[in-house]
């Protein structure tokens, strides 16, 4: 398990996540991601850098998501680094 997901749930919800963004649910893929900030996921500009995530990108949701994270200094990395 990597030390920015720091449990399997936060690792479970990151994954609904990318299969939402990947259906085309935004919606649903950003809901996905919030749950595992709570959970204890690293949220950062990074994951713009997650092809997996690049559906998501110029949403809404997700722009403030990660705007909130900024603001409120969660550190800069990513699932799987």
């Amino acid at each position: 398990m990597s030390p920015d997901c720091p449990s399997i749930k936060a690792e479970s919800a990151y994954d609904q996540a990318v299969l939402y963004a990947a259906e085309g649910k935004k919606a649903e893929a950003v809901s996905w991601l919030t749950n595992a900030a709570a959970d204890g996921m690293a949220i950062s500009d990074d994951l713009r850098a997650d092809p997996a995530l690049k559906p998501l990108h110029g949403d809404p949701a997700f722009e403030a998501l990660l705007a909130g994270a900024n603001a409120a200094g969660t550190p800069k990395e990513k699932p799987g680094s």
